[in-house]
């Protein structure tokens, strides 16, 4: 399967790498990762200050690891593009909901919405998911 982008990664402090393949966007952030043991597949969920709580799909032990903030790791995995600025936003469109400017300017969607990093994710997730939410994957180059 050709790969359109590099798939971003993070690295953890005690030097672990997970690439990140999709961020479930909602009430919390689930970020969709390759473990660097192996290749196998997990999820990652921010626990607090740095924390990250890293779960094999096959199961086993969760294991706690140290990566950044939510806001630092979303920004890795869009390739160091910023968030807009909510002033911005706010001069764009100043009748709308403050909560909603703000959603928008962080993570440039609002509500539930599925942003993928990898072509070959992405390319699984349209084929095995339902599409209930807006399914992304912003830098794609065009053709």
């Amino acid at each position: 399967m050709p790969q359109w982008i590099e798939t971003p990664y993070v690295t953890a402090e005690c030097g672990s790498k997970l690439q990140l393949l999709a961020v479930e966007l909602g009430q919390q952030e689930t970020y969709h990762v390759r473990l660097a043991d192996g290749g196998r597949r997990g999820t990652m969920l921010h626990c607090g200050d740095g924390a990250w709580e890293v779960r094999a799909m096959e199961g086993g032990a969760a294991r706690r690891l140290t990566i950044g903030s939510p806001d630092g790791v979303f920004l890795r995995a869009m390739g160091g593009f910023a968030p807009s600025d909510s002033l911005i936003m706010e001069r764009a469109a100043p009748h709308w909901p403050a909560e909603l400017r703000t959603q928008l300017a962080r993570r440039r969607v609002s509500g539930c919405a599925t942003v993928a990093f990898d072509s070959e994710w992405f390319l699984e997730a349209l084929r095995n998911s339902p599409v209930d939410c807006p399914l992304l994957f912003p830098q794609v180059p065009l053709l």
